[in-house]
């Protein structure tokens, strides 16, 4: 088990994660301006918000232990699948350099790797990953 653990964990290491608990520095002033208070007003007002692959530890009722997600981070995490994801069940995040949320909204792709999906590409780049994921790869 603890072999498998380890093997599950290169994807981080290979990555160059950021510190797993720690997320980026973030401007809270930047919602000063923004009503309602809506992500998607958010991302229509500032188009060039940052995007980030990050590593999200999986529950107990999963055998497979992570998957990976495109997300911001505007005060929390954020998926851009829909979901808000705990600092907690963050193992490791990066900057996707050279892209921004509106890359990926509204391109009809998808913006996280299953369990599985993780499990077979967990080798691979971040700039790989990204290519993937804008070609439409892991659509099933």
């Amino acid at each position: 088990m603890e072999h498998e653990i380890q093997q599950q964990l290169n994807i981080i290491d290979s990555f160059s994660m950021q510190n797993l608990q720690v997320p980026p520095e973030y401007d809270w002033s930047l919602w000063d301006t923004i009503h309602p208070q809506a992500l998607d007003v958010y991302y229509s007002a500032y188009p060039d918000t940052p995007v980030y692959l990050i590593i999200k530890r999986m529950g107990k009722a999963s055998p497979l232990m992570y998957k990976a997600l495109i997300c911001t981070y505007t005060g929390w995490w954020h998926g851009l699948q829909g979901w808000n994801i705990e600092n907690k069940y963050i193992e490791g995040w990066v900057k996707i350099d050279g892209y921004t949320v509106s890359d990926f909204i509204g391109k009809g792709v998808m913006l996280a790797l299953t369990p599985q999906q993780y499990e077979k590409n967990k080798n691979k780049t971040v700039e790989e990953i990204i290519d993937m994921v804008l070609k439409d790869v892991f659509r099933e």
